[in-house]
């Protein structure tokens, strides 16, 4: 599941998108990904999705989904009256009422991050610290960046240890400053725990490996 906003026009261009959700096919051994839902929002609150969510269900009455892709957002969340701010900056600008919102309507259903926009919002924190032209010059920062990137692929219980390791090797400020970001995004987020960006023997992202590759 995915939105955009850029090819709208007014009225929908400032507060709504186009959201649409994909699925894989697999037919005589080959899978292709094909679109099955589009759908114009004038707004993206939790209501609005929700109501989405629940046109869908009623739609196409019992299925079995195993699961759903997201994006990863940036937004601001109310946790036990608790304002916390998360600064995930990705292209796409959903907010994180989808996945709350998609968690309700679809209890039990696995979720997962999209393994581009991850890597794509741990890139773009190290820019916006001021560290792009660091990350060139020097090959220790660089190298240190490459082993941030994989933590994905590895299973969800081995992370935080993986993350423990780099966090030792971590001697200078800017490393520090990345592994700081890495923890509070991605290890001790309530909304993007380990489990829902970690992905090892995920199916999904296994199908679409050899569809990029073509």
């Amino acid at each position: 599941m995915d939105g955009t906003f850029k090819v709208l026009g007014e009225p929908f261009r400032q507060q709504g998108q186009l959201m649409f959700i994909h699925a894989f096919i697999e037919r005589n051994g080959a899978h292709k990904q094909f679109p099955l839902v589009f759908c114009l929002m004038s707004r993206k609150t939790k209501s609005d999705y929700l109501a989405v969510f629940r046109s869908l269900q009623s739609r196409l009455g019992h299925i079995s989904i195993k699961g759903f892709g997201l994006d990863f957002e940036k937004g601001k969340l109310f946790i036990n009256d608790i304002n916390v701010n998360w600064e995930v900056n990705i292209a796409n600008q959903q907010r994180l009422t989808a996945w709350i919102t998609m968690r309700k309507a679809f209890p039990g259903v696995e979720l997962k991050g999209c393994a581009f926009h991850c890597s794509q919002a741990v890139c773009r924190h190290f820019q916006s610290v001021g560290l792009a032209e660091t990350y060139m010059r020097r090959e220790d920062l660089h190298s240190f960046v490459r082993q941030m990137l994989p933590q994905q692929f590895l299973p969800s219980a081995h992370i935080r240890q993986a993350v423990k390791m780099l966090q030792m090797k971590a001697t200078a400020q800017a490393t520090q400053t990345l592994i700081g970001n890495l923890r509070r995004q991605w290890l001790d987020n309530p909304v993007f725990p380990a489990e829902v960006w970690a992905l090892h023997m995920w199916l999904g992202f296994y199908q679409l490996v050899p569809l990029l590759r073509r």
